[in-house]
């Protein structure tokens, strides 16, 4: 099983982001001083989590993080987060696994974040456009790769960093237009469509995070024990993936009828 799972993930994308349940923080019966807060590690091409871990609290996800990746066999993946986990110890634990990272810099690391946000600007890089038309919106997200990164902050505390890049989203809805700019390391030389991919793969993982919440309820629930939570995040987290290859399946028996008039 192990062996099947291992040749299923070789090369894909594992997002690793935390979410609390917020309602475990208001029980009476419970003395948790904050919510539950749950790690997952999933499969953004499968829509897959293949491990969890519970933390104490938001912070704690960074252990979690560390502690996901010595637990899976992520040989050949690539790492995706955001900002909580851009760090130099969580990047020597994913390059320790042999594994490949790209991590999201924000104002955690002003100084690396500048330094990236000048070198794409100024220096030799390379550049790539996708538009993208969504429910009345039109959303363009222009990426930027630079491998010149001697001068880099702090470059040499990065393990195996092999290049910065960016991605500026503009948003146009109603005539009104909405931008914001996304920084990343990654120990990996991506293209500018490699970086656009794995971008979007790491907000799969919000975007699973969003379903339990709408569709599941997840924050709604009135559960006060832990364990029994934990339990039923797991179960929301299977039935997910069985209506995602129950889809699938029908998908392909549409097609497969379709060809067969």
């Amino acid at each position: 099983m192990k062996e099947a799972l291992y040749n299923k993930l070789g090369g894909k994308t594992i997002a690793i982001d935390g979410k609390s349940i917020r309602s475990t923080s208001k029980f009476k019966e419970t003395d948790r001083k904050s919510a539950l807060h749950i790690a997952s590690a999933y499969v953004s091409e499968l829509k897959m989590v293949i491990g969890s871990k519970e933390c104490i609290t938001k912070t704690g996800e960074i252990t979690a993080f560390r502690e996901l990746i010595e637990m899976l066999d992520i040989e050949g993946c690539m790492i995706v987060a955001d900002a909580l986990h851009c760090k130099k110890e969580s990047a020597k634990a994913v390059i320790k696994a042999k594994a490949d990272y790209l991590l999201v810099v924000k104002k955690n690391e002003p100084k690396l974040k500048e330094s990236i946000d000048n070198h794409i600007k100024n220096e030799n890089t390379y550049k790539e456009s996708k538009l993208e038309k969504n429910s009345g919106r039109i959303e363009k997200r222009t990426a930027y790769v630079c491998y010149e990164i001697e001068d880099i902050y702090n470059k040499d505390k990065w393990q195996n960093i092999s290049m910065i890049g960016a991605i500026h989203k503009e948003c146009t809805k109603n005539g009104k237009i909405t931008s914001e700019w996304h920084y990343y390391i990654s120990s990996k030389k991506l293209s500018t469509k490699e970086l656009l991919s794995y971008a979007r793969n790491e907000w799969a993982v919000e975007a699973m995070h969003w379903l339990l919440d709408v569709h599941y309820g997840e924050d709604k629930t009135r559960v006060w024990d832990a364990n029994l939570q934990k339990n039923l995040n797991l179960l929301r987290k299977i039935t997910k993936q069985n209506l995602f290859d129950l889809s699938n399946l029908i998908t392909f028996l549409q097609v497969l009828q379709e060809k067969s008039n």
